[in-house]
């Protein structure tokens, strides 16, 4: 079953994989980066970029597959040994090629001299020796670190490891978007920015599991990988992981209180989660280019800013905003040593809102219209007053005095001050754009979504204020135990604040009915199979068996007649498949009558009951005209039932040895 620790174990080490091959080893492998502590998040930036480039020109062509995709990264790879420069380049690799097939021969040897180096640097003394080499305080922060994103992992990965059901209604769209991807189908329900759902289907690609464990398992992620992320960008920011510690402690465990009603999102697969990743990093490497002026920066920060300007419109002005911002400040600090990088920055904006808008004409070519609903969501007008105002809010806002006064008193020319003006001009334009845009223009999209945006600036906020607060106390020993206790004091807050409750986001359709599902796909080959259930089923089946309507199935089928015989015909349906599971609710699932989208889903639920009426009158009429009908799973909310469609001779033949001419 889904819960099982077989199971989970399975799945888990099977995403595991793919996650480090496809974020991990591969960007290693495929850029040169600087040995540094920014490596990873940079070669994770870059390499989510050229995952969604690829994925776009793979499945237009049609060709979105492993070993089409292999072969593309295989190529990237050995850009450098193309050029008609690299002669010598290319010399030294076959060389390497052959001395790597002569040891390959020598595979025991290789084998046993690889042991015994692995021996020697296991050696107790060897890692006492290395444990000591490491202060104390990196000992304790790394600890500390990773506590916070275990607690945070632990919120957010409850409801993927325990129900199977996705979250959400949001969560079958983009778990049907992520298998037209692998479909090869680009914008099937209309144009929307496909970057987070390319990705998604390179994990199923190579976890190997079913795209339900990778929609579930992907959502939670994107919530770890943002608290991580807001602790990469404040302790890189100020050289203090304490203060990235206080960001992340903030992000991750402050629940409802920071999040509002966005909570139950960290738990759920959606675009803009995703995008949420990037946001911050990339803001720091904008920075970072702006101070010291390195190339690789500027690489990074635009290769993350493209990402989150094909995966979410909203994420992406966010972002744009963060880059105006990091240019304001060049031009204010020292637009005389700063203008060429500002220059650089202005070009790196302009690609990016070029390759944003890409997917949209690309989309008009193939001649699709914009997505329906996002459409409407983004024009729609609401009446909006200004938010309150609570603890935390009040708390980012307090920091930014001891930012606003490090900046204007700590000893140092202000040409190099630009991480801390950036720093407090993105945490004021974040309140703004919270606070008073939502009011200002009546905007549906402002009203709802700039909460998740300002949710990620109080952390900001609050680890940088930490940082300048503790900076006069530098040359003070204690000063790392001091910084831990308020960590300590932040945590201690958020549990009493929120006693740790897991996430529990709200469900579309019974957990074992989607149990079911997995059972069925399990032991049924590939499009041998269909389901006759409502709407949600659709998403689940897609791309694995095939998915019939209630309704559909309902005006179609006669229960006189043979199984999935039509009204008016003599012969079952040619078009179906042999196995078809019939899904009876005995009791039609509705979310709670206190959730908001309750309102929205009420005529759905009286339609469902009304088709469960029309769904037992033709159970009992098919059980008058034939045999019992077998019983597949059964439990007190839902019943479903298996029909097997008899093939004739004929048919069998035909598909056996092709039809005949």
């Amino acid at each position: 079953m889904y819960t099982s620790f077989g199971n989970q174990l399975y799945v888990l080490l099977h995403f595991s994989f793919a996650l480090l091959l496809l974020m991990v080893w591969i960007p290693k492998w495929l850029f040169k980066l600087p040995a540094n502590a920014d490596r990873w998040m940079a070669g994770y930036l870059r390499i989510v970029f050229v995952y969604i480039v690829i994925g776009y020109v793979l499945v237009l062509l049609k060709l979105f597959e492993v070993l089409a995709i292999l072969a593309v990264l295989g190529l990237y790879a050995s850009r450098h040994y193309l050029k008609r420069t690299a002669q010598a380049a290319r010399m030294n690799a076959f060389t390497a090629i052959g001395l790597m097939f002569y040891e390959a021969l020598d595979v025991g040897f290789q084998l046993r001299q690889n042991w015994e180096r692995l021996r020697a640097r296991l050696t107790r003394k060897q890692v006492f020796e290395r444990f000591r080499a490491r202060p104390t305080a990196t000992w304790w922060t790394t600890g500390a670190l990773l506590l916070v994103l275990g607690v945070a992992a632990y919120l957010r990965f409850a409801d993927a490891l325990t129900q199977a059901a996705p979250a959400m209604s949001d969560g079958y769209v983009t778990l049907a978007w992520m298998k037209y991807i692998e479909q090869r189908v680009l914008f099937h329900d209309g144009i929307y920015p496909q970057g987070f759902h390319i990705t998604l289907a390179y994990l199923h690609k190579f976890a190997a599991i079913d795209q339900l464990y990778v929609l579930k398992l992907t959502g939670p992620l994107n919530g770890v990988l943002t608290t991580y992320g807001l602790y990469f960008a404040v302790s890189r920011w100020t050289g203090n992981r304490w203060a990235g510690i206080a960001a992340a402690v903030l992000y991750g465990l402050a629940g409802v209180p920071l999040h509002g009603q966005d909570w139950i999102r960290q738990a759920t697969t959606n675009s803009q989660e995703f995008a949420m990743v990037f946001v911050f990093p990339v803001f720091y490497f904008l920075a970072k280019y702006l101070q010291r002026g390195e190339r690789e920066d500027l690489w990074t920060g635009a290769a993350g800013l493209s990402v989150i300007g094909l995966v979410h419109t909203l994420v992406f002005a966010y972002a744009g905003m963060g880059l105006a911002v990091v240019m304001f400040v060049g031009f204010v600090l020292s637009l005389r040593t700063m203008g060429r990088r500002v220059w650089n920055l202005t070009l790196v904006g302009a690609a990016a809102v070029v390759i944003a808008l890409l997917p949209f004409g690309l989309g008009e070519l193939l001649g699709r219209g914009l997505h329906g609903s996002s459409e409407e969501f983004l024009t729609s007008k609401v009446s909006v007053t200004l938010p309150d105002l609570h603890l935390w809010d009040g708390l980012a806002l307090a920091a930014l005095v001891p930012l606003v006064l490090a900046f204007l008193f700590r000893r140092k020319p202000f040409r190099e001050k630009v991480f801390e003006f950036t720093a407090i001009l993105i945490i004021a334009a974040s309140f703004v754009l919270y606070y008073v845009a939502p009011t200002v223009t009546q905007s549906l999209v402002l009203a709802t979504r700039t909460g998740s945006l300002w949710a990620m600036a109080i952390p900001f906020s609050v680890g940088l204020g930490l940082h300048a607060l503790f900076l006069p106390l530098q040359r003070m020993r204690s000063l790392s135990v001091w910084q831990g206790i308020v960590c300590v004091g932040l945590v201690v807050v958020c549990v009493r604040q929120t006693q740790l409750e897991l996430i529990d986001p709200y469900k579309m359709e019974w957990n074992h009915g989607v149990e079911q599902y997995l059972q069925i796909a399990e032991h049924n080959r590939p499009k041998t199979w269909a389901v006759i259930s409502q709407n949600e089923g659709y998403s689940l089946v897609l791309g694995n068996g095939y998915h019939i309507y209630m309704k559909d199935f309902l005006d179609r089928y006669d229960p006189t007649l043979p199984p999935l015989t039509h009204y008016g015909w003599d012969q079952p349906d040619p078009n179906l498949p042999n196995e078809i599971y019939l899904y009876h609710e005995k009791q039609v699932f509705e979310v709670s009558t206190s959730n908001s989208v309750y309102t929205l889903l009420a005529p759905q639920y009286e339609q469902r009951k009304q088709e469960n009426a029309k769904l037992e009158q033709w159970i009992e009429t098919y059980k008058s005209h034939h045999a019992e009908l077998e019983v597949f799973y059964e439990d007190e909310t839902l019943c479903i039932y298996h029909l097997h469609k008899e093939e004739d001779t004929e048919t069998k033949q035909q598909k056996l040895w092709g039809k005949s001419h």
